[in-house]
């Protein structure tokens, strides 16, 4: 009884080229799914901290130009951890200014002179710092 080994090799060659596709086929389908499953999560913590910013309040009480500072309070019911100064629509610096809900006024020191400035401010959250983009406030010079 004669063996047929080239009839053999293409049933494993077969056979190796389905395992293989397979393979391929569970992990991007892993893959796809990880994908899914965090932009899930960004998007509800985007919606969650859309909630949260409606209690965030910022104001600019004055600004001097010359010595680049700017005088912020917090009107709001959130305590504001930091600023996002977005500076000529090109550089963005987070500093650090703890302005306390209805609390006193803070001076806030920008390292360079501008001609527009955008704060926004970040409260903190479970998951870090979520900034309140539509809370924003425009300094011109």
């Amino acid at each position: 009884m004669k063996e047929n080994r080239k009839g053999m090799a293409q049933i494993i060659g077969w056979v190796l080229l389905v395992i293989f596709t397979v393979s391929i086929a569970a992990f991007i389908t892993t893959w796809a799914k990880n994908q899914a499953t965090t932009l899930s999560e960004d998007t509800v913590e985007y919606v969650e901290g859309r909630m949260d910013c409606q209690q965030v309040r910022l104001a600019n009480l004055s600004h001097n130009c010359a010595a680049n500072t700017v005088e912020l309070i917090n009107p709001g019911t959130l305590n504001i951890v930091r600023i996002s100064a977005q500076i000529d629509d090109t550089e963005t610096k987070i500093q650090s200014l703890d302005l306390k809900a209805q609390g006193d006024p803070k001076t806030l020191s920008i390292d360079q002179s501008f001609s527009k400035a955008r704060l926004i401010p970040l409260i903190q959250k479970e998951g870090g710092l979520l900034g309140c983009n539509d809370k924003a406030v425009l300094i011109y010079c």
